[in-house]
């Protein structure tokens, strides 16, 4: 992908990403116990490297086994990728007609992508039931799979309100809305369901409140608890997998321990055999030795890459990150298996010397993800020790860049070192920390352990530059310009 690809599908799976946390909290406080079914879904790293998909939801709920796809739409529609001339790429492959797609609306906030935490759902048996009433939209980009949209017609208001009447008899069917700001609108359930209530308060943009599917499922969780050791021993790979997944979350059982050491011994699935000794160390079973031997058998590095991705999950255990910090050393493991590892690492005190010594790294892709993890993770207590780790002008140069991007940082002790210290070196560096790290950082410490006229003169005056120099995006423009530099 190139950059302003990069850029484009980040903000995507952004979104997507937010709109499921949303989804998951949302079904917990109704009491369901969702956990994520696909892995990472929550998140919007993007690694090039994949495991091929299983085609299944994203969540499940530990409770009433009910498994859920998370839809987020920056314009809230009932609307599924479809491919109707590929069987294997249809809308609702590896949708079961219990299951239940949840469509929730996102905006873009001051911080980023955000939701208003209304949950729509609809079952898929309610989607395959009136397919036929559905508009498939035209092709999107061959990129893309030459996919294309399949929508459900669908009511969603404009402003916020409340359902002030609802009339449905054999002469028509209407709802009369209320909005906030004193209008009025009636709107015809024609050809459509209602899914609303009189008096039933909606968000504007974010509650579906009619369209051609029959009925709106209720968020609340039907209870259990739901078997998942039929799921293990499924024929199916996709139900199995969610049944052994969902084994490792649950409280253990003798049978439960049982099922997944029969998936040790006899699954061909690669993907279900990891998740089988994940479940089972969480459960406290001891098979480090033999999953780490089973994952170094592994040679393709979409499945390599799944290991340490479910590392990840497991850093907390002193076996999961010596694992990681095993793989990180590896030479032999391909780069962006080695960064996986560096992002799976758990920042803390005895972490931070070598997610430190990997941010020194000649590697680009292990440099920059270990600055980046230390940056997004950065708290005022670890300061003392990346000044530690100044040694060289290259040491001296990533810390630089660590101290003055991260958010938490001891100001005071910086400045403090900086006039106590004897090492030029490292006086060097932390007059650049101070100076390249803005007035509004600096100023008022510089003024209380700074007395030298003159190093407040120099401060100023790169305050003074910080301040007064081109913005980003203006720097960008010209970066831009700067490209467009073929002639005729």
């Amino acid at each position: 992908m190139n950059f302003k690809t990069d850029w484009s599908f980040l903000e995507k799976i952004s979104m997507g990403a937010v709109g499921t946390q949303a989804v998951i909290n949302e079904l917990n406080k109704h009491g369901h116990k969702v956990i994520e079914l696909e892995r990472y879904c929550t998140s919007n790293k993007i690694w090039s490297t994949k495991i091929k998909r299983l085609r299944m939801p994203d969540l499940i709920c530990l409770k009433c086994g009910k498994r859920i796809e998370s839809r987020a739409k920056s314009k809230l529609e009932v609307k599924m990728s479809d491919t109707d001339s590929n069987p294997d790429r249809r809308w609702n492959v590896g949708l079961r007609k219990e299951d239940l797609v949840a469509f929730i609306k996102c905006y873009k906030g001051t911080k980023g992508w955000e939701t208003n935490g209304v949950v729509n759902l609809f079952s898929v048996n309610s989607m395959e039931t009136t397919e036929n009433k559905s508009k498939l939209g035209a092709p999107k980009a061959p990129g893309e799979g030459s996919e294309r949209d399949r929508s459900w017609p669908c009511y969603v208001p404009k402003k916020n309100g409340l359902v002030e009447e609802i009339i449905d008899d054999a002469k028509k069917c209407q709802i009369r809305l209320k909005y906030d700001d004193g209008g009025t609108y009636t709107y015809s359930c024609k050809d459509k369901e209602y899914y609303c209530i009189k008096s039933e308060r909606f968000i504007a943009d974010t509650t579906i409140i009619a369209g051609v599917l029959p009925r709106k499922e209720k968020i609340e969780c039907e209870g259990g608890p739901y078997d998942f050791i039929d799921d293990v021993r499924s024929v199916n790979h996709e139900i199995r997998y969610a049944g052994v997944k969902a084994l490792g979350f649950l409280p253990r059982t003798d049978i439960g321990i049982n099922c997944l050491y029969e998936i040790i011994s006899n699954e061909e699935d690669i993907r279900i055999q990891l998740e089988a000794y994940a479940s089972l160390i969480r459960l406290g079973e001891d098979v480090w030795d033999k999953f780490k031997k089973y994952a170094y058998s592994i040679k393709e590095d979409a499945y390599k890459m799944e290991f340490v991705l479910i590392l990840s999950e497991l850093n907390h255990y002193d076996d999961g990150s010596k694992i990681l910090c095993e793989i990180i050393d590896d030479a032999s493991c391909f780069d962006e298996m080695r960064a996986a590892a560096i992002w799976g690492l758990e920042v803390s005190e005895k972490m931070l010397e070598k997610i430190m010594q990997c941010c020194f790294s000649e590697n680009e892709i292990i440099s920059s993800h270990a600055i980046a993890l230390i940056e997004n993770n950065m708290k005022e207590i670890y300061t003392v020790s990346i000044i530690q780790q100044i040694r060289d002008d290259h040491t001296g140069a990533i810390c630089l860049r660590v101290l003055t991007n991260a958010k938490e940082v001891e100001r005071n002790l910086i400045v403090k070192k900086f006039i106590q210290s004897a090492d030029d070196l490292l006086k060097k560096w932390l007059f650049f920390v101070i100076g390249f790290s803005g007035r509004e950082h600096y100023a008022e410490v510089v003024d209380v352990w700074v007395d030298s006229m003159d190093l407040k003169y120099q401060l100023g005056m790169i305050w003074d530059y910080m301040d007064s120099g081109m913005n980003q995006e203006c720097q960008n423009a010209v970066e831009f310009i700067k490209m467009q530099q073929i002639k005729k």
